[in-house]
């Protein structure tokens, strides 16, 4: 597995996609930081992240056509006592599961995932929000997405 590799999340840059060249390859989310660009008030910043409630879209697609999406949403992760919160994952979160649990190469698995950053409420481009993942054999990442 590669190791030591994180992309950023905002407004202006909103979603990454990876592709996946095996049956088995996927990311595994290892880490996911919160910063505020205006400073870290628990109280102000926390307000602010409820008003937009941000949450991540997780979509991957096999060859054929099918898709899984899901959502993971950031609101429940955080508390008003956090100010720039850091989630480590004691099991790795990992995208596609259905790839990490496949043992066999007749399996048409997920070739394609994208994570992106999406609003329930008010679009906030005052935060910034980084997830630090590994790579397994055949898991790349896409081109940069806007």
């Amino acid at each position: 597995m590669q190791t030591d590799k994180y992309f950023e999340l905002n407004v202006n840059k909103r979603k990454q996609t990876f592709l996946f060249q095996h049956s088995y390859s996927y990311i595994s989310i290892k880490k996911i930081v919160i910063s505020s660009l205006f400073g870290n008030k628990p109280d102000e910043w926390f307000s602010k992240l409820m008003q937009s409630n941000p949450y991540l879209k997780i979509k991957c697609t096999k060859s054929s056509g099918e898709t899984l999406e899901y959502p993971v949403v950031i609101s429940s992760l955080v508390s008003p006592f956090h100010a720039q919160p850091v989630f480590e994952f004691q099991n790795n979160f990992v995208v596609p599961e259905q790839n990490m649990l496949n043992k066999s190469s007749f399996f048409l698995h997920y070739n394609n995932a994208s994570i992106e950053l999406c609003f329930n409420g008010k679009e906030d481009t005052e935060f910034k929000i980084t997830l630090f993942y590994q790579l397994t054999p055949g898991a790349n990442v896409e081109q940069e997405d806007l």
